[in-house]
């Protein structure tokens, strides 16, 4: 129970089961109080008990409050005398306690009311509490010197609208942002696929450099030619290899004495074999050495004795590096 003092009301938390509630303030008439549910006063819904000539009485509803309701109870009485006292006439103490008591109780209900209005701190003089006329859809709002209230320049529609307006654009902003957030992480997850074929693209190729920079000397088939000339007339022909290997020769007409062979492709290192043949011809005899070998050419002895054909064609062949 909550009350205050001098007592003008009380007020209760409903426990939705208690039907009556009590009041110690004085009143003159079972309608000297008014009584309200939350913010609803009520009419109908109780009534009023009292004993004799005690103060205060009982506020009984015909049914309980639902509970954790607010029930406020405060006393009305109309602003008045009470007795009228005649010229002359008696002058009972009776009917003086009930007037002056009824009195205080008017003085007690005004103070009560006012303690709930706008008020102005006792240290400021220059404040002027007085409303402004209305003006609908206007707020009060206090003016530049901070000494009186005054109708707002702007309607309350507008700010609404404004506010309404700024509403909207905050949440078409959250929307155009979510939508922003999604976009980003589909393109961080493209630049991610990106760089993982990037990453592979990058593997490939340093594999290939491997293998391009491997040695493949010592590898079978490893080597192979990459310039081959042969004379149209079969006088001469040669074949160079990666590895530098080169393989080479040609033909002369043999005749008795020393001949010089200048190589088609010089070597770098002399040559590991020289090999002279007459072609395979059983019809000819072919006895030639040879007497000097260098990177750039040979010289050999030739002599050939050939019944009835003494121009004998002579084959070379020479390898090496």
């Amino acid at each position: 129970m909550e009350n205050n003092g001098p007592e003008v009301y009380v007020k209760y938390i409903s426990d939705g089961i208690a039907r009556e509630y009590d009041f110690s303030f004085e009143i003159f008439e079972s309608n000297n109080i008014e009584v309200y549910l939350d913010t609803e006063k009520q009419d109908n819904s109780y009534y009023v008990k009292r004993s004799g000539n005690s103060i205060g009485g009982i506020v009984a509803f015909i049914e309980a409050p639902v509970e954790n309701t607010l029930i406020t109870i405060i006393r009305k009485i109309p602003i008045k005398r009470v007795t009228d006292f005649k010229e002359g006439g008696p002058f009972r103490a009776s009917k003086i306690n009930l007037e002056f008591n009824y009195q205080l109780a008017c003085l007690e209900q005004i103070s009560e009311q006012i303690g709930r209005v706008i008020s102005k701190p006792p240290y400021f003089d220059s404040v002027n509490l007085m409303l402004p006329a209305p003006k609908g859809g206007k707020t009060l709002v206090w003016n530049s010197d901070g000494t009186a209230l005054t109708n707002s320049e702007i309607s309350l529609e507008v700010v609404g609208d404004v506010y309404e307006n700024a509403c909207r654009l905050y949440n078409d902003s959250a929307s155009a942002l979510a939508s922003l957030d999604a976009q980003i992480d589909q393109l961080n997850e493209f630049v991610g696929s990106v760089e993982k074929v990037e990453k592979k693209f990058n593997e490939i190729d340093e594999d290939i450099q491997t293998r391009s920079n491997k040695d493949f000397s010592n590898t079978e088939m490893a080597d192979y030619i990459i310039e081959e000339w042969h004379a149209e007339d079969k006088t001469g022909w040669y074949k160079k290899y990666k590895s530098g290997w080169i393989e080479q020769g040609g033909s002369f007409i043999g005749s008795a004495g020393n001949k010089t062979i200048t190589f088609l492709c010089p070597f770098s290192e002399l040559p590991l074999s020289v090999t002279i043949t007459d072609g395979g011809s059983s019809s000819s005899g072919v006895n030639s050495s040879v007497m000097s070998l260098s990177e750039t050419g040979f010289t050999c002895y030739s002599g050939i004795h050939v019944s009835g054909n003494p121009a004998q064609a002579i084959w070379w062949q020479v390898k090496g590096y």
